[in-house]
Protein backbone atom coordinates (compact mmCIF):
# COMPACT_ATOMS: atom_id res chain seq x y z
CA UNK A 1 0.00 0.00 0.00
CA UNK A 2 2.86 2.32 -0.72
CA UNK A 3 1.72 5.82 -1.55
CA UNK A 4 -1.72 5.57 0.06
CA UNK A 5 -2.36 8.75 2.07
CA UNK A 6 -6.16 8.88 2.08
CA UNK A 7 -8.83 6.35 3.05
CA UNK A 8 -12.53 6.64 2.27
CA UNK A 9 -14.92 4.54 4.36
CA UNK A 10 -18.44 3.45 3.65
CA UNK A 11 -20.71 3.95 6.68
CA UNK A 12 -23.39 1.23 6.80
CA UNK A 13 -21.85 -2.20 7.23
CA UNK A 14 -18.31 -0.85 7.42
CA UNK A 15 -18.13 1.55 10.36
CA UNK A 16 -21.53 0.80 11.87
CA UNK A 17 -24.02 -2.02 11.95
CA UNK A 18 -27.10 -0.13 10.86
CA UNK A 19 -29.08 -3.18 9.82
CA UNK A 20 -31.75 -2.99 12.53
CA UNK A 21 -32.73 0.59 11.76
CA UNK A 22 -32.62 0.16 7.99
CA UNK A 23 -34.43 -3.18 7.85
CA UNK A 24 -37.09 -2.19 10.39
CA UNK A 25 -37.79 1.03 8.49
CA UNK A 26 -37.87 -0.62 5.04
CA UNK A 27 -40.23 -3.34 6.30
CA UNK A 28 -42.53 -0.80 7.99
CA UNK A 29 -42.58 1.39 4.88
CA UNK A 30 -43.44 -1.55 2.61
CA UNK A 31 -46.22 -2.59 5.01
CA UNK A 32 -47.80 0.84 4.50
CA UNK A 33 -48.24 -0.25 0.87
CA UNK A 34 -49.57 -3.67 1.86
CA UNK A 35 -46.33 -5.48 1.06
CA UNK A 36 -45.04 -7.88 3.73
CA UNK A 37 -41.46 -9.02 3.23
CA UNK A 38 -39.33 -11.35 5.34
CA UNK A 39 -36.59 -9.39 7.10
CA UNK A 40 -33.85 -11.71 5.78
CA UNK A 41 -34.89 -10.89 2.22
CA UNK A 42 -34.16 -7.18 2.79
CA UNK A 43 -30.46 -7.47 3.74
CA UNK A 44 -29.43 -7.08 0.11
CA UNK A 45 -30.76 -3.52 0.23
CA UNK A 46 -28.33 -2.30 2.86
CA UNK A 47 -25.94 -0.17 0.87
CA UNK A 48 -27.56 0.38 -2.54
CA UNK A 49 -29.79 3.41 -3.17
CA UNK A 50 -33.28 3.09 -1.67
CA UNK A 51 -34.92 3.52 -5.06
CA UNK A 52 -33.58 0.07 -6.02
CA UNK A 53 -35.10 -1.51 -2.93
CA UNK A 54 -38.55 -0.05 -3.29
CA UNK A 55 -38.57 -0.59 -7.07
CA UNK A 56 -38.19 -4.32 -6.41
CA UNK A 57 -41.52 -4.37 -4.52
CA UNK A 58 -43.61 -1.40 -5.60
CA UNK A 59 -44.93 0.05 -8.86
CA UNK A 60 -42.70 2.78 -10.29
CA UNK A 61 -45.22 5.51 -9.45
CA UNK A 62 -44.97 4.69 -5.72
CA UNK A 63 -41.18 4.48 -5.39
CA UNK A 64 -40.42 8.16 -4.76
CA UNK A 65 -43.23 8.43 -2.22
CA UNK A 66 -41.95 5.29 -0.43
CA UNK A 67 -38.43 6.71 -0.29
CA UNK A 68 -39.81 9.95 1.19
CA UNK A 69 -41.80 7.99 3.81
CA UNK A 70 -38.79 5.81 4.61
CA UNK A 71 -36.52 8.82 5.12
CA UNK A 72 -38.99 10.61 7.38
CA UNK A 73 -39.30 7.56 9.62
CA UNK A 74 -35.61 6.64 9.49
CA UNK A 75 -34.50 10.19 10.31
CA UNK A 76 -36.71 10.20 13.39
CA UNK A 77 -35.83 6.83 14.94
CA UNK A 78 -34.17 4.37 12.56
CA UNK A 79 -30.79 6.07 12.39
CA UNK A 80 -30.23 5.51 16.10
CA UNK A 81 -31.07 1.77 15.83
CA UNK A 82 -27.42 1.41 15.01
CA UNK A 83 -24.12 0.48 16.66
CA UNK A 84 -20.47 1.11 15.95
CA UNK A 85 -18.54 -2.07 15.25
CA UNK A 86 -16.12 -3.08 17.99
CA UNK A 87 -12.67 -1.55 17.51
CA UNK A 88 -13.67 1.04 14.92
CA UNK A 89 -12.92 4.17 17.01
CA UNK A 90 -9.54 2.76 18.00
CA UNK A 91 -8.71 1.78 14.43
CA UNK A 92 -9.68 5.22 13.11
CA UNK A 93 -7.55 6.89 15.79
CA UNK A 94 -4.53 4.74 14.86
CA UNK A 95 -4.95 5.42 11.16
CA UNK A 96 -5.19 9.15 11.85
CA UNK A 97 -2.13 9.02 14.13
CA UNK A 98 -0.25 7.26 11.33
CA UNK A 99 -0.89 10.33 9.16
CA UNK A 100 -3.65 9.03 6.93
CA UNK A 101 -6.43 11.44 5.92
CA UNK A 102 -9.83 9.84 6.45
CA UNK A 103 -13.17 10.43 4.79
CA UNK A 104 -16.63 8.91 4.50
CA UNK A 105 -18.40 8.21 1.20
CA UNK A 106 -21.86 6.70 1.70
CA UNK A 107 -25.02 6.32 -0.34
CA UNK A 108 -26.97 7.35 2.78
CA UNK A 109 -28.17 10.97 2.52
CA UNK A 110 -25.77 13.47 4.05
CA UNK A 111 -27.93 14.85 6.92
CA UNK A 112 -28.50 11.48 8.68
CA UNK A 113 -24.89 10.52 7.95
CA UNK A 114 -23.66 13.58 9.82
CA UNK A 115 -26.08 12.91 12.71
CA UNK A 116 -24.91 9.30 13.04
CA UNK A 117 -21.22 10.22 12.97
CA UNK A 118 -21.78 12.92 15.58
CA UNK A 119 -24.03 10.75 17.76
CA UNK A 120 -21.38 8.04 17.97
CA UNK A 121 -18.42 10.44 18.25
CA UNK A 122 -16.89 9.34 14.94
CA UNK A 123 -17.09 12.74 13.23
CA UNK A 124 -13.77 13.89 14.74
CA UNK A 125 -11.84 11.38 12.62
CA UNK A 126 -12.99 12.53 9.19
CA UNK A 127 -11.72 15.38 7.05
CA UNK A 128 -14.40 14.81 4.40
CA UNK A 129 -17.90 13.39 4.67
CA UNK A 130 -19.92 12.85 1.50
CA UNK A 131 -23.38 11.36 1.28
CA UNK A 132 -26.21 11.16 -1.19
CA UNK A 133 -27.82 14.47 -2.09
CA UNK A 134 -31.17 13.44 -3.58
CA UNK A 135 -32.16 17.04 -4.28
CA UNK A 136 -29.13 17.29 -6.59
CA UNK A 137 -29.60 13.84 -8.15
CA UNK A 138 -26.59 12.37 -6.30
CA UNK A 139 -27.54 8.77 -5.44
CA UNK A 140 -24.86 6.46 -6.80
CA UNK A 141 -21.71 5.46 -4.94
CA UNK A 142 -19.51 6.80 -7.72
CA UNK A 143 -21.08 10.24 -7.28
CA UNK A 144 -20.59 10.36 -3.50
CA UNK A 145 -16.99 9.17 -3.88
CA UNK A 146 -16.42 12.01 -6.34
CA UNK A 147 -17.84 14.48 -3.80
CA UNK A 148 -15.55 13.09 -1.08
CA UNK A 149 -12.51 13.23 -3.35
CA UNK A 150 -13.30 16.87 -4.16
CA UNK A 151 -13.50 17.63 -0.42
CA UNK A 152 -10.19 15.87 0.19
CA UNK A 153 -8.53 18.09 -2.39
CA UNK A 154 -5.88 17.96 -5.08
CA UNK A 155 -3.99 14.70 -5.36
CA UNK A 156 -6.31 12.64 -3.17
CA UNK A 157 -7.62 10.57 -6.09
CA UNK A 158 -4.21 9.10 -6.87
CA UNK A 159 -3.44 8.21 -3.25
CA UNK A 160 -6.84 7.06 -2.00
CA UNK A 161 -8.25 3.68 -1.11
CA UNK A 162 -11.96 2.91 -0.60
CA UNK A 163 -12.92 0.68 2.35
CA UNK A 164 -16.39 -0.82 2.08
CA UNK A 165 -18.45 -3.96 2.47
CA UNK A 166 -20.53 -4.13 -0.71
CA UNK A 167 -19.98 -4.52 -4.41
CA UNK A 168 -21.39 -0.99 -4.87
CA UNK A 169 -18.45 0.37 -2.87
CA UNK A 170 -15.87 -1.38 -5.02
CA UNK A 171 -17.60 -0.58 -8.31
CA UNK A 172 -17.91 3.07 -7.27
CA UNK A 173 -14.22 3.20 -6.37
CA UNK A 174 -13.21 1.61 -9.67
CA UNK A 175 -15.39 4.07 -11.61
CA UNK A 176 -13.54 6.91 -9.87
CA UNK A 177 -10.17 5.48 -10.83
CA UNK A 178 -8.91 4.21 -7.52
CA UNK A 179 -8.70 0.82 -5.83
CA UNK A 180 -11.38 -0.41 -3.47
Amino acid sequence: MTGITHLLFDLDGTLTDSSDGILNTIAATLLRYGVAVERDELYRFIGPPLQECFAAYLPAEQVDEAVTRYRASYNETGLFENRVYDGIPEALARLQEAGLVLGVATSKPLPPTLRILEHFGLDRYFTAVAGALPERGVHKKKDVIELALAELGEGARERCLMVGDRLHDMEGAAACGHPG
